[in-house]
């Protein structure tokens, strides 16, 4: 007996329709079925129907992941903020979708007890502000820090680290010695 007399040749074409209360009895593994009350496509395991798809993402869903990283060292003396080089651009496909950024920079003051202010920029405008960061003569810190970020758009949106001397003197880096920063910002269905 052939698989399709087995399991019926509309199983192998396409997934049957139901609701999660109606699913089938006895599935097989690989048994495909699309839930309408759901509005999910989900599959047989062998021991439980698992997720593959929806038409409409739930909330928490991601929905796309940028990464962006620089080598480039940035140098300031000055209390202004500049910029890091450190930036990453998304597009997001809904304007009720949340952003989630995750930075982790590198940083080095060449003074003793200076500090060193961060910002996470959404274009020009200033999200994040992320107090200050002590690093000291031959130290490289990597700050890791993450902020959800509400855009409200469906336009490019371009994050951008920024950082300045918070007090002391001397001057702050980014990436010196072409050490690595990254920034991640992942789309996240609301």
């Amino acid at each position: 007996m052939g698989i399709t007399q087995q399991i019926g040749a509309s199983s192998l074409i396409k997934p049957g329709v139901c609701t999660s209360s109606t699913r089938p009895a006895s599935p097989f593994e690989g048994q495909m079925i699309y839930t309408t009350d759901l509005d999910t496509l989900e599959i047989w395991n062998g021991t439980a129907w698992r997720i593959i798809g929806a038409a409409t993402p739930t909330n928490g869903t991601v929905l796309q992941i940028v990464n962006g990283t620089t080598t480039t060292q940035t140098a300031s003396s000055s209390s202004t903020y500049v910029t890091s080089s450190l930036t990453a651009t998304i597009t997001p496909k809904s304007s009720s979708s949340k952003i989630l950024v995750l930075v982790s920079i590198s940083l080095y003051n060449d003074t003793s007890g200076g500090e060193i202010g961060l910002r996470l920029v959404r274009d020009s405008t200033t999200v994040l502000t992320n107090g200050q960061a002590k690093t000291g003569p031959s130290v490289v810190a990597y700050v890791p820090f993450m902020h959800l970020d509400s855009p409200s758009t469906t336009s490019s949106t371009v994050y951008t680290i920024h950082f300045a001397r918070a007090n002391g003197t001397g001057t702050v880096y980014t990436q010196v010695n072409s050490a690595t920063s990254s920034i991640t910002v992942m789309e996240i269905s609301a």
